[in-house]
This record gives C-alpha cells, structure tokens and sequence, in this order.
C-alpha cells in the first residue's frame, strides 16, 4: 500500500508509519520501564521529596499507578494525575491534593498542563520517567517547578534505558 499512489503520497504513508512504529516502540520502552519508574518515585518519597513526574502512555501510568499503590511495596502513594484525558474538573482534583500535600505524586503528562501555575511551591524534584522527541517538552515539564519564587535547588531527573527508544 505504501508504494501506491503519487510520489508523494507514497512518502506520506512512509512518514506515518515511521511515527506509528516510532511510538510503539517509545511505548514498549515506558512500559518496560514502568515498574523502575516506579520503584524511584518511591525511593525519593521515601527520602522526603515531593514529585513531579512526566509521562506519556495510558499503559505507563497504569502500571506506575498500581506500583505506587501496592502496600506490598510500602505505604499507598495515591499519586494525583494530570493526564490529557481527564476533565477539566478531574484535573484541578487532582493538582489541589498534590498542591495540599494530600499526596506527594503528581503524574503528569509531558505535554499537558498549559498555563498551569503553583507546582513550584508543592515540590522541587522533577522525574522524566518517559521521554518525548523534543528536548523543549523536557525543559517545559522541569520549568513548571523552576520558576521565579521556588525556595529550593529544583532536581531533574531523565530515566533511561539502555536499549528501546531512550538511546
């Protein structure tokens, strides 16, 4: 199907099925790194730091979710959520109990959060557990804490994989 058409239109499909594979395989790198995301966001609570974490995968947040909830693993985090698919009012929920201390995890997507003001009184460490293609999203997630008024030294940190997508 790809070969079909002008040629441009054959270079078009070629674009769009790069992009589908390119996110699948960013995807299967979240996922496979899901439970060390996890597992570091915990790490830090533990040590005293409030979160402010970027992700980008439905699948990803699910399995942090679950992590960051299973006592088996320590206390029940109950991370707060800002992704793109919640509502409006689900949203500011969940960035009233992480601004109120009621949890120390907000979820975020890399690329959500337009005009969203505040974080930089409610944490100073910013964790990348999936990255976008774009260095420019990074720096916007870690600016949402690194602002003019933060009190603290502002942390960030990438985690990557050896192999998949992050290379």
């Amino acid at each position: 199907i790809l070969s079909q058409g002008s040629g441009k239109e054959a270079a078009w499909g070629r674009t769009i099925a790069g992009r589908k594979l390119d996110n699948l395989v960013r995807q299967q790198t979240g996922i496979a790194k899901a439970v060390y995301i996890a597992e570091f966001v915990r790490f830090l609570v533990e040590s005293g730091e409030r979160v402010l974490l970027g992700l980008w995968h439905r699948a990803v947040y699910d399995i942090v979710n679950a992590r960051l909830r299973d006592t088996n693993y320590g206390d029940d985090l109950h991370p707060a959520f800002y992704p793109g698919e919640e509502s409006e009012k689900q949203k500011r929920e969940s960035l009233d109990r992480f601004k109120g201390g009621d949890t120390p995890v907000l979820c975020m997507s890399l690329r959500s959060g337009a005009a969203l003001d505040g974080l930089l009184y409610a944490c100073r460490t910013v964790v990348l557990g999936e990255l976008d293609w774009s260095h420019v999203v990074h720096h916007q997630l870690i600016s949402r804490v690194d602002r003019d008024g933060q009190p603290d030294p502002v942390v960030a940190y990438f985690l990557l994989a050896a192999a998949g997508s992050d290379p």
